[in-house]
């Protein structure tokens, strides 16, 4: 089973897994990574953050087919901001730069990996 894609977040070179399923997704934390949780998993879209048996960070996204660009982006959010304290940079006004960089990367990324008109 695979993802639908992956993106990297930069620069801290972290593997963002896409899924367009929520099923997959679930199966793929399970069997890639041994993570079996109490999934909430949402009507739309989801940016999650879990940890594998050795306490290793797993990112992934669940972006449905019919995702429109502000669910991407919001999701793309979280992932931003789920890296940024897994990697220890405060998440604060003097931070908002580097925020702002890897947003719009990623974004553009998942858009790209996605085949979704952002122009």
């Amino acid at each position: 089973m695979k993802p639908t894609a992956t993106v990297w977040v930069h620069p801290f070179g972290v593997e963002v897994p896409i899924f367009e399923d929520d099923k997959k997704i679930v199966r793929y934390h399970k069997k890639k990574w041994g993570i079996e949780g109490g999934w909430n998993l949402p009507a739309y879209g989801l940016a999650s953050r879990e940890y594998d048996a050795d306490g290793q960070a797993r990112f992934a996204l669940l972006i449905p087919e019919s995702a429109n660009l502000g669910l991407i982006v919001h999701e793309c959010s979280h992932i931003v901001d789920l890296v940024m304290d897994e990697c220890g940079v405060p998440i604060n006004v003097e931070n908002t730069e580097i925020r702002a960089y890897m947003l719009a990367t990623l974004f553009c990324d998942v858009c790209h990996v996605l085949k979704r008109d952002y122009e």
